[in-house]
């Protein structure tokens, strides 16, 4: 199945082993947290568990998000820039789905124990690539919001 048969239709999943990852782990460098932490720059964005399936965010010097990793909290990075060949994925894939020159954001999430984001709204496009571990989604079918926001948050559980 190619994937511009279903995208902006339906959820799918492509699973592999990983030789499917070869080629983005080769150009990730490396998926160990603490050395793509010192490669992002100066701040990290660190989210907390704050109670009841909420979260905080705080941004973090190196040093200190290292410390908040290590506390089992999860760290979120923009790479589309700090890491540049994930802009060439990004053009990639936009070609792929008939999108040149397509703009877009490569986010890289590391999660060092059991993580649960808030029920939410992603008003772009979401294609995620999982290097180890489970995940386990949730997805809202037929649902209509009205003037949607990004990553607005659903004020009733699923």
């Amino acid at each position: 199945m190619r994937i511009s048969k279903v995208w902006q239709k339906q959820s799918v999943v492509f699973p592999g082993g990983s030789w499917r990852l070869r080629n983005l782990l080769l150009d990730l460098g490396s998926v160990d947290v603490e050395l793509l932490i010192k490669s992002t720059g100066d701040l990290v964005t660190v989210w907390i568990p704050s109670g009841k399936g909420n979260l905080r965010t705080e941004s973090l010097q190196s040093e200190r998000a290292i410390e908040s990793y290590r506390q089992e909290n999860s760290l979120y990075f923009q790479v589309q820039d700090t890491l540049p060949k994930m802009r060439s994925w990004i053009y990639a894939l936009g070609n792929h789905l008939g999108i040149p020159k397509c703009f877009g954001y490569c986010s890289l999430i590391a999660v060092a124990d059991e993580f649960t984001t808030p029920l939410h709204l992603d008003t772009n496009e979401n294609f995620t690539i999982q290097i180890t571990g489970t995940k386990r989604w949730k997805i809202w079918h037929d649902i209509t919001i009205k003037n949607p926001m990004h990553n607005c948050i659903a004020s009733r559980p699923v």
